[in-house]
Order: C-alpha cells, then structure tokens, then sequence
C-alpha cells in the first residue's frame, strides 16, 4: 500500500530487519532448549567452571552429531 505524502515514517526497525535478527535470535533460543535436555547443565552439579565448560561442549557436539 503506498504512503500518503503527509504521513509520518514508522518508528522501529524495519520488518525485514525485524525478520532477520528474529530468525537468529530463534536458533540461539532453540539451541538452549535442546540444551536444557540434559539435567547436569540446567541444575549445574559442577562446582568448577571448567568442568560446567567442558560438559557444555561435550553436549554441543553431541547436539551437532545428532542434527547431521
């Protein structure tokens, strides 16, 4: 629909912009409830950051090997 000459711009992002970083934000979203699957990383038993790291990679490559 085209605009008239008197009206006001629209405020905000553009709709495709909007699309865009929704369609990012979704995948980021859905990875960390593929995550929360797996109970060690959401109730976080480790006490050492370094293990809680290592547990997080373990299941991204699980995650990945299960998605191809």
């Amino acid at each position: 629909m085209p605009k008239k000459k008197n009206q006001k711009s629209s405020r905000g992002r553009k709709p495709t912009e909007f699309q865009v970083a929704y369609r990012q934000r979704f995948k980021v979203e859905r990875s960390f409830a593929w995550m929360d699957n797996f109970r060690r990383l959401v109730v976080r038993y480790d006490r050492m950051a370094s293990m809680y790291r290592g547990f997080n990679v373990l299941v991204c490559i699980i995650m990945c090997l299960n998605h191809f």
